[in-house]
């Protein structure tokens, strides 16, 4: 039997704290999922007590009747019917019955309640969960429950955006090609409310275009990247010979050090931005955090980028980073236009499920009181197919059951390798995020950190790193 499976049947694990269950296709996901509930039933939660969440209609329909086939098996261990004594499904029954510590007609009667009530059991795709806590926590989260629920909303997306494009295109300030290019970017960022628009880096404001400006003045003082160079102070360079005044670096930084320091503290990850936008970051960083913290050649070369956009692929750069900031302010002003006028209309889609349900719960008013109703009336939950969850979908289990102060089972079960998969909805982003909250593989669970386990114990598969062909030998 895997470690997962073990643990499941140890007296002493308690599931107080977050878990991830990664396990490959057909290593038993469903079957550990199903050891998990019985423990729980056993225990003594309801069945309504017991969260559980899939991502289809199918899957949710497969998983309710694996989950009833368990508790029918085990009423008919506690009655003392015939089975295989050496069978699977007897052992793990023996051993859940064992982990409970209650009496068998405790137990009985547990599970004959649990069978009784079982059409009510609390097992709902994503979707039927958050549209469940609007409607029943309607108070709570300012819902409307007369809100027409729409599959989709490309029609209030399209019509916001023609909006847009017949107050704007004739005034030649669009940063689009067209207007399907309008939409489609809003529809993207519609849909995915926490995607950022590539490129849209720098921001277009004075401040920013001081500074750009202060660098092509610097780099016409600097000249070459050739030769040695050093720090005589904060406020000059020394190349070769040549003596550089970074007083204008200085005047700016006072001037905008709020901007600038706002800007550099909300993109802590340099590497992931854009030639000229990491450029940009290099000489903000480097000014604000005095001159000294940086290499003077790597500097220049920061200012080189800036000031002197001198080659077509550079310019080119520098122009799409522009442009794309511009975009990424129209999509993000449309975007909170199309939420305003579904709020209008009371209307409600798929998204806007979600949506709504992760804003109430990162609300610092409603999303106490939201939060202490669910822990309330869910015990445990149990996120099947963690590996197609979202970065919405996650925050919202997170934000519920995650927190040291729930005290609430928390089981994500997944299969890493099957999180790349985008088209399906998945965000490899998000699983790594849930993985890199693991401890060490020897470390204790604490509240604050997921407990990783594998439920396969099947060898790993080495591959050899392969270069390619070289161009002369393809032929």
């Amino acid at each position: 039997m895997s470690e997962f499976s073990n643990i499941v049947f140890d007296p002493q694990a308690q599931f107080a704290h977050p878990m991830l269950v990664e396990a490959s296709a057909g290593t038993g996901k469903t079957y550990n999922i199903q050891n998990v509930y019985l423990r729980l039933v056993l225990q003594g939660l309801t069945v309504q007590q017991i969260l559980v969440v899939t991502f289809t209609n199918a899957a949710t329909r497969e998983l309710r009747d694996r989950l009833r086939t368990i508790l029918v098996q085990c009423r008919y261990h506690l009655d003392g019917a015939t089975q295989a004594a050496g069978s699977p499904d007897t052992q793990r029954i023996t051993a859940a019955i064992a982990a409970s510590g209650a009496s068998a007609g405790e137990l009985s009667k547990r599970i004959r309640v649990a069978l009784m009530d079982f059409d009510s059991a609390a097992i709902f795709t994503i979707h039927g969960f958050c549209n469940r806590v609007l409607d029943h926590y309607a108070f709570e989260c300012g819902h409307d429950p007369d809100a027409e629920l729409m599959s989709e909303a490309s029609e209030i997306v399209r019509e916001t955006c023609r909006d847009w494009w017949r107050q704007n295109a004739y005034k030649g300030t669009v940063p689009f090609d067209s207007f399907e290019d309008l939409f489609t970017l809003v529809s993207e960022i519609y849909k995915n409310p926490t995607a950022a628009l590539c490129g849209g880096q720098i921001p277009d404001t004075p401040a920013f275009r001081e500074w750009v400006a202060a660098c092509a003045r610097i780099w016409e003082q600097i000249g070459s990247l050739s030769g040695n160079f050093s720090w005589r102070n904060e406020k000059t360079l020394v190349r070769a010979r040549a003596v550089v005044d970074l007083s204008p670096f200085i005047a700016l930084a006072k001037k905008y050090n709020g901007e600038y320091s706002t800007w550099l503290s909300g993109n802590m990850k340099p590497h992931e931005l854009s030639l000229v936008a990491k450029a940009l970051w290099e000489t903000l960083a480097t000014i604000l955090g005095g001159a000294a913290s940086n290499d003077p050649k790597n500097f220049a070369a920061s200012v080189q980028k800036i000031g002197k956009l001198e080659t077509k692929y550079d310019a080119r750069l520098g122009e799409r980073d522009l442009q794309f900031t511009k975009q990424a302010g129209v999509v993000s002003e449309l975007a909170r236009e199309i939420r305003a006028r579904l709020r209008d209309r009371i209307a409600l889609t798929y998204d806007s499920m979600l949506e709504n349900v992760r804003a109430v719960l990162n609300n610092g008013q409603a999303g106490p009181r939201l939060r202490e109703v669910l822990r309330a009336e869910f015990k445990a939950a149990l996120i099947d197919e963690f590996q197609d969850t979202d970065s919405v979908q996650y925050d919202i289990f997170w934000n519920l059951f995650g927190a040291p102060e729930s005290q609430t089972p928390l089981v994500f079960v997944g299969d890493p390798k099957q999180a790349i998969y985008g088209f399906r909805g998945g965000d490899v982003f998000t699983y790594y995020d849930a993985k890199t909250k693991s401890p060490p593989a020897s470390g204790t669970r604490s509240a604050q950190t997921i407990a990783r386990r594998r439920i396969s114990s099947r060898p790993s598969i080495s591959f050899l790193p392969t270069r390619p062909i070289p161009m002369a030998a393809r032929f």
